[in-house]
């Protein structure tokens, strides 16, 4: 058998004239009325809307923390690849100072070489 319960009326009417405190008081809301009169005040109370922007305030504070770290994190590493393509560059250009110095000095062999006249019709049998 299922039990039914009757609502009691004049005990519903006690319980909803019980006086309370909105469930924001600790942050700042002074409302007190009636049980019955608690969803309609929560529903329009300044302070829940005050609560929901500061949870997203802290939450948009905490995005650009992590941004702002993960900037510094970049640039970090942009100054390292910087100074290691810094390097490499000046190991390039040396390479190539090396490379133009040999090939100088085989053109100059080279043009002072018999061969080289022979070549040209320069040296007769």
């Amino acid at each position: 058998h299922v039990l039914r319960l009757r609502r009691c009326q004049p005990l519903q009417a006690l319980v909803d004239e019980v006086q309370v405190r909105c469930k924001y008081c600790a942050s700042g809301c002074g409302w007190r009325g009636r049980l019955d009169e608690s969803a309609t005040h929560e529903a329009v109370c300044p302070v829940v809307e005050n609560v929901t922007l500061n949870r997203r305030l802290a939450m948009a504070q905490k995005r650009i923390f992590d941004l702002e770290t993960d900037q510094k994190k970049g640039l970090k590493i942009m100054s390292s690849l910087k100074a290691k393509l810094e390097s490499k560059e000046a190991s390039l250009l040396w390479i190539q100072y090396k490379m133009s110095t040999k090939i100088k000095e085989l053109q100059r062999r080279l043009s002072t070489s018999p061969y080289q006249r022979q070549a040209h019709g320069s040296v007769r049998d």
